[in-house]
Order: C-alpha cells, then sequence, then structure tokens
C-alpha cells in the first residue's frame, strides 16, 4: 500500500514502465529471474508531488486509450 503522498496508479506506471524496459531482468538471480522485497525496496522511484503524479498517470492512461482505439 502507498503511503501518505502517494498515487496508487503512478506507482503501477513507474513498475510497469520498469518492467518494460526489462530492468527487472537485470535485477534478479536466477535462471528465472526471481525478484525479492529487497530488490524491489531498493529500485529509486522519483519523488514528485501527488499532484504531478495525478497529471502523469491520467495522461498515461489517456494516451494508452488513444493508442488501443487506434489499434481497433
Amino acid at each position: 500500500m502507498p503511503g501518505t503522498g502517494t498515487s496508487s496508479r503512478f506507482l503501477y506506471c513507474f513498475y510497469h514502465s520498469i518492467y518494460q524496459a526489462e530492468v527487472f531482468s537485470k535485477l534478479g538471480a536466477g535462471v528465472r529471474s526471481t525478484l525479492n522485497q529487497t530488490d524491489l525496496l531498493d529500485l529509486q522511484v522519483p519523488i514528485i508531488d501527488l499532484a504531478a503524479q495525478a497529471r502523469i498517470a491520467s495522461f498515461l492512461d489517456k494516451k494508452t486509450a488513444e493508442i488501443d482505439a487506434a489499434i481497433d
């Protein structure tokens, strides 16, 4: 659960973007590149105000919807 002043939607977008960039693959160990809590907690998350987080998440949601509509 995100702390006060952190948007769960922003965190989802952030973690999804680093997943897409295959950052997790470089962090994990073993054949399946498993991650543990320490691996995730060691990632630096940008600290920006809640309003900016909301604007970023909203922008990404809007653009994703436009891309999905174009694909359909």
